[in-house]
């Protein structure tokens, strides 16, 4: 990495033979990219300092949120950030992309938010089916049908999908 700042999250995409790969770090406006597998990294910027936590991909772009804040960050190509706005201040801690919509949780309550882009306005606050410390959200498909798993410190566990064109989100067993 360029600099020994306190990377928190990597985020990886294959763009032709190569694997591009974004990271970002708590606590500044620290980011870094790399266009080569992952063998060098070129310092970038994020556009406001915060207690970054997780960078994910979809739609073309990268988006990163952070905790604490309603900071969120755009980026097409991991060079060059653009600021967005969280529909709330929350302790967000993981962003995934999956069913076409970014799908931000965080945690210590219900809070969670979708987006198609990530950008300022595009945010719509969602709640989950129960109140936990959420850590971690990730997308997969069973049987042709999109979930989100949300897990938590201790036993909280709660899998979710997106429901109907507006991608409200729904609580599982699914």
């Amino acid at each position: 990495m360029p600099s020994s700042a306190n990377w928190v999250d990597v985020q990886g995409v294959l763009i032709g033979s190569s694997t591009f790969f974004v990271a970002i770090a708590s606590g500044g406006t620290a980011a870094a990219y790399s266009v080569d597998n992952g063998v060098t990294w070129t310092a970038a910027t994020l556009p406001t300092s915060a207690n970054w936590s997780s960078v994910a991909f979809g739609n073309g772009r990268f988006v990163a949120v952070a905790t604490g804040s309603t900071a969120a960050a755009v980026s097409t190509n991991g060079t060059t950030w653009t600021a967005a706005t969280l529909p709330s201040s929350a302790n967000w801690n993981s962003i995934t992309f999956g069913d076409d919509v970014f799908v931000v949780v965080a945690d210590g309550g219900t809070a969670a938010a979708t987006s198609f882009n990530g950008t300022t306005g595009s945010w719509t606050a969602q709640t989950l089916a129960a109140s936990g410390t959420w850590e971690e959200i990730a997308y997969g498909s069973y049987t042709g049908v999109g979930i989100f798993a949300v897990a938590g410190t201790g036993s909280n566990a709660l899998s979710i999908s997106l429901t109907s064109a507006n991608h409200n989100l729904a609580s599982g067993p699914f």
